[in-house]
């Protein structure tokens, strides 16, 4: 008599899948900024990071529930890149030493925890696809049950172009420039802003101008007397002994900014500020029979006391007057002596006059030509700014 049988069957509740990608270090779209020349991110110092997870939920409980992302099996990344629409060739993975990991030129792939790292950044021009798709075998049958997942991302890149530009100068926008205080040569740098960050100097073009007597403004150039050096950089020289009244500008053009320039002006101007001359009797302010000779001097003070040699800064004459009464210049130094028979009256006295100089400048002929001395370098003179009414 045969064995009668009767199966019966394991029924399990289908496990429950929650399949994610993890990204890691920034967004899929990066921006460009024309102006720095930077991506934002840079992936090549923060590198875009993609890991895959797998969280399982069983609801017989034959397994616990959690993270199986280690038991995906037959993982797989590829990544295509488009530039300029034109599919490029993928360089072929190379082990990591000591590290479970494969190197693809731009982005690596764990082995362990299947994540990828992309360390290349997308050009404004390029497209990069990475698909990633990987299996699941569900053990608790005898007949495998399979699971499969996939992933897909498109990078690119997109222009930024934020145009808070604007200049900097390390002076002052009006420079008062003291006889005093001889600096003998200034200067003065430039610094092209974009927000808070500083342009890099090879991202500008630097020029200095100048505002010349009709209101136009003038690149300056070697022909300006007070120009040192730097007019093409950031950085300027003048100098001091040849500036009176001088506007500047540092013109900024930002490359791949064409027709757009940022500027910041500076008033230089040579000022003597508050000082006070005075004239004294060294000797002959009281005439006696013994009294052969009448001396005077001028001395000029500010606030810092007795300004020493003040003819470096001055234009100094003294008056006294002669047999008409007419006051005649007998001296352009600080001091000046008169002798008794030169006296006209029993009482006496000299006049002075005190001039601020003006800065140098070419000495001309009655033609309008400059003059040169006799190794062909042009002449330069002060002037008094004022003239004397005698």
């Amino acid at each position: 008599m045969d064995l009668k049988k009767q199966s019966g069957y394991i029924l399990h509740s289908p496990l429950s899948f929650s399949f994610t990608m993890k990204e890691l270090g920034g967004s899929y779209v990066q921006k460009y900024n024309t102006i720095e020349k930077e991506f934002s991110p840079d992936r090549t110092v923060t590198p875009y990071v993609l890991k895959p997870s797998l969280y399982v939920t069983d609801p017989d409980g034959i397994f616990p529930d959690g993270d199986y992302t280690g038991k995906l099996v037959s993982a797989k990344w590829t990544v295509d890149k488009y530039v300029n629409h034109v599919k490029t060739e993928a360089l072929p993975g190379a082990p990591v030493s000591g590290k479970p990991e494969i190197n693809y030129g731009d982005y690596v792939i764990n082995t362990e925890n299947h994540a990828l790292t992309y360390m290349a950044n997308t050009g404004m021009d390029d497209i990069v696809i990475i698909t990633f798709s990987a299996d699941y075998i569900d053990t608790r049958r005898r007949e495998r049950q399979v699971q499969h997942f996939e992933w897909s991302k498109t990078l690119s890149c997109v222009i930024e172009n934020p145009q808070n530009v604007y200049v900097r100068v390390d002076s002052p926008s009006k420079v008062n420039l003291s006889p005093f205080k001889h600096r003998f040569r200034i200067n003065i740098m430039a610094t092209a802003y974009n927000g808070i960050k500083a342009l890099p100097n090879e991202l500008c073009s630097f020029t200095w101008q100048y505002l010349d007597n009709s209101r136009v403004w003038r690149d300056i150039s070697a022909d300006c007397p007070w120009h040192a050096n730097g007019a093409s950089t950031r950085g300027i020289g003048l100098l001091q002994d040849f500036i009176g009244r001088l506007t500047i500008r540092c013109k900024v053009t930002v490359k791949d900014m064409q027709g757009v320039f940022y500027s910041k002006s500076i008033l230089l101007r040579r000022w003597y500020g508050q000082y006070e001359e005075s004239l004294e009797f060294t000797t002959g302010k009281y005439i006696s029979c013994q009294m052969k000779k009448a001396e005077v001097n001028v001395s000029v003070t500010n606030r810092q006391g007795v300004i020493a040699d003040p003819c470096r800064y001055f234009d100094i004459s003294i008056y006294y007057p002669d047999v008409y009464g007419t006051m005649r210049c007998i001296s352009h130094n600080t001091t000046a002596s008169v002798d008794k028979n030169e006296f006209i009256e029993d009482s006496h006295s000299f006049g002075y006059a005190v001039r601020e100089l003006t800065e140098y400048f070419p000495l001309m002929d009655q033609n309008g030509g400059e003059l040169c001395d006799a190794e062909g370098n042009l002449i330069y003179i002060q002037a008094p700014t004022v003239n004397i009414e005698v």
